[in-house]
């Protein structure tokens, strides 16, 4: 029972390091959506991030600046964080592409979908 265990504990530890190896590295893309509270239609941003470990940290940047997030990662590509200000960031890795939402203070829920680094 006592192999069981340990041969089960090192199988989901090289689940999490094969994952955490698969996302390293730098990504970007772009963020589209959102209204203004005007009704205006926000413009497309660009999204920045880097990945180490099974966590990432990143920037959404504007004309005029940028709002930093991080998040963590899953073991199944799940992404999981906040925004500087506390507004959620939610997506998921599917083998070079990650794509999902990010809440923006102004622009509310935008969508993004960004490629990694070669």
């Amino acid at each position: 029972m006592r192999s069981y265990l340990l041969a089960v504990g090192m199988l989901a530890m090289s689940q999490v390091a094969l994952a955490a190896g698969a996302f390293e590295g730098d990504w970007s893309g772009t963020i589209r959506g959102g209204k203004f509270p005007s009704g205006r239609n926000c413009g497309s941003e660009d999204m920045k991030f880097t990945v180490a470990g099974m966590h990432l940290d990143g920037k959404d940047i504007y004309t005029g600046g940028f709002v930093a997030f991080s998040a963590d990662i899953a073991p199944d590509g799940t992404i999981k964080g906040a925004t500087q200000y506390g507004r959620p960031v939610l997506g998921k890795f599917s083998g070079d592409t990650a794509s999902g939402t990010i809440e923006g203070v102004t622009c509310g829920v935008q969508t993004f979908e960004v490629k990694k680094a070669h």
